[in-house]
């Protein structure tokens, strides 16, 4: 009994072992098995395709609304007030189509304008001055509620800023991207010069490639955004002028108490598209395009009395800047990005209101260009007003042409230089005729008297600036490049060249050796045009020399008898003395520069080598014999 309890006992303790070592095996198994398994991929959750963005992207209209006025009656500002807030004529645009682009249809629309332009004087819409162009022939509602009065809005204010101009609405189907079938339909009509859009989203990646709808030979124009620092397309596509707004007080009698950044205009640094030309030119840091271009009244406080399906309204938003710049563009047809930066650049006061207080929820208004009111808001309807100089480069005293545009036709005008050495403003001419919007006027340059340095060193010049002032307005403007004045130095002097310029009192006494009767050939490079006088020593007449129109001249001099050592020649070209030193040397010596110096030195070192040989060699063959 006892045995074979003990072996019952043995039993069950070997099954119990048994049984943990199983356990842990299989465990161990299992854990081997989950480390050596390949990692469980984490499902990757893919966003819509580039073509399901596109189908689903929607325009927001760029409307602000105030609500907080007394409803049915034109409390906002109106067109004569902003005209004379921003210097714009009272008509003009006749011949000039401005398209605005909207989506859904507005059956009510031209009631909507006559009763607008009739309030305001306006001329009545009809079909001279008014069209509809409807992309379908059956709309859906709109569901949002919001085109109507954008609608409106940019139709209004349109005509309001242009009077004599057309306004050809454009109705896209929906508010999708087929509103760029309508931008393309309005490009396709020759008669539009300027494109409205005041409608927009946040930019995306795939944006750029549909810059070939506004790679056109019009202007277009859109809404920054009414949600501060955010980039917004299309007005950040560098074919399009973003407009950013502003908050405009004014007083009782119009006039303007401040212009401040306003809280919500869009702006910023593009993450997809390149800077431009034109403002790489201007000095905008970094490589990506910068927004907004411009700016306009824009908060809804101090918003356009607009007349729409409830009445009259007052509206802001950045909507409101866009077709009024587009109607800006339809009077003069100057107010492309290259001349707005150009303006700014040269002219900056008498373009643009230079927005320097407010901020957004990004950017501060600073002086000169800001992310949110760009170059500022408008003080002239004239952005190729300039002054153009020919040639950019030339003599002193040499002519040049200089040529206004956009200048008051039957006015006149003054103009001026800027002096570089003493900072002063010279008249050039006053009280010129101005027959047209541009003139030509050619003068000579003004002789600065300045010459190179001496030595012999790169050529050194002086930037001459010119104003122009159009007396009917107080306008001025400065040339768009400084006339660049060369300075009066030598290339050649006999056997000398310059690496550079040979400036007036250069010593080239070592490098210079003549004699009695020995012709010297001077060679002079932005000389006065005309004759130049030419002596020695500044008593023997040498003779002259023909300067041309491009200041250059050669002159071909005897030099006269004189004692060895250093003398002078001056070259006098009407205005200014331009002197020299060379070495005279004993007329019985022969002269040392007809030979290269070290080419000299070898030659009668050669030569006296062979002749001691030969007389070497001779005499040892008479003594040999």
């Amino acid at each position: 009994m006892a045995s074979g309890n003990y072996e019952r006992s043995m039993n069950k303790t070997t099954q119990v072992r048994l049984s943990k070592i199983l356990a842990v095996s299989l465990a161990c198994s299992f854990l081997l098995l989950i480390y050596f398994l390949p990692p469980t991929q984490t499902p990757q959750v893919q966003g819509p395709s580039i073509e399901q963005q596109k189908a689903d992207w929607l325009a927001q209209p760029m409307t602000d609304v105030n609500t907080g006025f007394e409803p049915y009656t034109s409390s906002g500002y109106t067109p004569s007030q902003i005209k004379s807030a921003y210097n714009l004529p009272a008509s003009g645009g006749s011949g000039a189509t401005i398209a605005v682009i909207v989506a859904y249809d507005h059956p009510n629309i031209e009631s909507y304008l006559a009763t607008f332009s009739s309030a305001y004087g306006l001329p009545a819409p009809d079909g001279s001055n008014f069209e509809i162009y409807k992309m379908t022939s059956t709309y859906e509602p709109d569901p949002t509620n919001r085109w109507s009065l954008e609608t409106c809005l940019d139709v209004e204010w349109a005509h309001a800023i242009a009077p004599q101009a057309k306004i050809l609405l454009v109705e896209a189907v929906d508010g999708g991207l087929s509103l760029l079938d309508a931008v393309e339909y309005a490009t396709s009509r020759p008669d539009v010069v300027a494109v409205s859009m005041s409608w927009g989203g946040p930019e995306e990646s795939w944006m750029p490639s549909l810059d070939t709808y506004f790679d056109k030979p019009v202007a277009f124009f859109a809404a920054s955004g009414n949600a501060g620092a955010q980039v917004n397309w299309p007005a950040v596509s560098s074919y399009v002028v973003a407009v950013g707004g502003t908050t405009l007080n004014l007083a009782g009698d119009g006039s303007v108490l401040s212009e401040t950044a306003w809280s919500k205009s869009g702006g910023g640094i593009s993450a997809y598209y390149n800077q431009p030309r034109y403002q790489t030119d201007f000095g905008l840091p970094g490589s990506q395009r910068s927004v907004p271009d411009v700016s306009y009244n824009a908060d809804s406080s101090t918003g356009y009395s607009v007349y729409c399906d409830s009445g009259w309204t007052i509206v802001g938003g950045t909507s409101a800047g866009a077709p009024q710049w587009a109607a800006i563009y339809a009077l003069d047809k100057s107010a492309t990005h290259t001349n707005l930066y150009q303006s700014a650049a040269t002219n900056y006061a008498a373009s643009f209101r230079d927005i320097v207080l407010g901020a957004n929820n990004g950017s501060s208004a600073t002086l000169g260009y800001d992310y949110v009111t760009g170059l500022g808001s408008p003080l002239t309807i004239n952005y190729d007003f300039s002054l153009d100089v020919s040639p950019s480069q030339g003599t002193a005293g040499g002519s040049i042409t200089l040529t206004g545009t956009s200048f008051t036709a039957g006015s006149s005008v003054n103009i001026e230089y800027l002096n570089p050495q003493t900072s002063t403003w010279t008249p050039l001419a006053s009280n010129l005729p101005v027959s047209s919007r541009t003139f030509t006027y050619t003068a000579t340059a003004p002789d600065l008297l300045q010459n190179n340095l001496a030595g012999d060193n790169p050529p050194l010049s002086d930037s001459i600036i010119y104003r122009a002032t159009d007396n009917s307005n107080g306008r001025t403007v400065n040339s768009t490049d400084s006339y660049v004045e060369m300075r009066r130095g030598l290339t050649i002097v006999d056997s000398a060249v310059a690496s550079g310029i040979f400036g007036n009192n250069t010593d080239l006494s070592s490098a210079v050796a003549v004699y009695n009767s020995h012709t010297v050939t001077i060679t002079g490079a932005w000389f006065k045009p005309g004759t130049a006088g030419l002596t020695w020593d500044s008593t023997s007449d040498l003779g002259t020399a023909s300067i041309d129109e491009a200041g250059s001249f050669t002159a071909a001099v005897t030099v006269p008898t004189a004692t060895t050592g250093k003398h002078t020649i001056t070259v006098n070209d009407g205005a200014s003395d331009f002197c020299f030193e060379l070495t005279y040397l004993d007329e019985s010596l022969p002269p040392l520069t007809t030979l290269p110096e070290g080419p000299q030195i070898a030659v009668f070192a050669a030569a006296f080598a062979t002749l001691a040989f030969v007389l070497w060699a001779k005499e040892k063959r008479v003594i040999n014999n």
